[in-house]
């Protein structure tokens, strides 16, 4: 999974946000121009501007590319999951080996992902528009549901819209809620810490 994770962050990731960087260093450099352009500005932006669209081109093609290929590895991976199925707690221990989850999760998130069976990633169509993370859980203390669904949309280069289903938490398993004190009294929390779960 690690190498997976590792390997989406570099395909589709990083590509996205150097973009992103891009596109944020020209604007400010065009909000902080002030003077008139030079001639050698005017047509340095000019082949800027052409080699931006050769660079988007060519990002087309590697989404391209790696929506045929999510179409091939498909199958290849529910086949896995057949066999990931049959070891205890897999995704529990590949999830916490990734060490950008290890740091995202609570004590009460790795009590939750020991009934974690199973993680699909899926990619929209439009591979930049988002995707969709499921993971099944076996019957559990905290929340009835087998499935929770989380898909990142991404509106533009720098708002991700996140939604999906939230658990229907088993009494004493809810999320932490504040308390707000009563003169005297210290702040107080009530229930569980999750990040990952919500």
């Amino acid at each position: 999974v690690h190498q997976y994770i590792t390997q989406y962050i570099f395909v589709v990731v990083i590509p996205r946000s150097r973009m992103a960087e891009h596109q944020d260093k020209k604007r400010k450099v065009d909000e902080g121009a002030g003077e008139e352009p030079t001639q050698e500005l005017i047509e340095l932006e000019g082949i800027q501007s052409k080699l931006d669209e050769i660079n988007e081109k060519a990002l087309e093609k590697v989404f391209e590319v790696e929506r045929e290929f999510n179409q091939k590895r498909r199958p290849v991976y529910q086949d896995r999951q057949k066999i990931l199925a049959k070891v205890p707690h897999f995704w529990q221990q590949a999830l916490l080996a990734h060490p950008l989850i290890r740091q995202m999760v609570t004590d009460d998130d790795i009590e939750v992902l020991q009934y974690c069976t199973e993680v699909d990633v899926e990619e929209f169509e439009d591979i930049k528009s988002g995707y969709k993370i499921t993971l099944q859980f076996d019957q559990n203390p905290f929340f009835p549901e087998s499935r929770l669904v989380k898909e990142f949309h991404n509106k533009d280069e720098q708002e991700i819209h996140v939604h999906g289903n939230v658990p229907s938490w088993k009494e004493g398993m809810a999320p932490v809620e504040e308390i707000q004190p009563t003169e005297g009294e210290a702040y107080l929390t009530k229930g569980r810490q999750y990040r990952l779960m919500m």
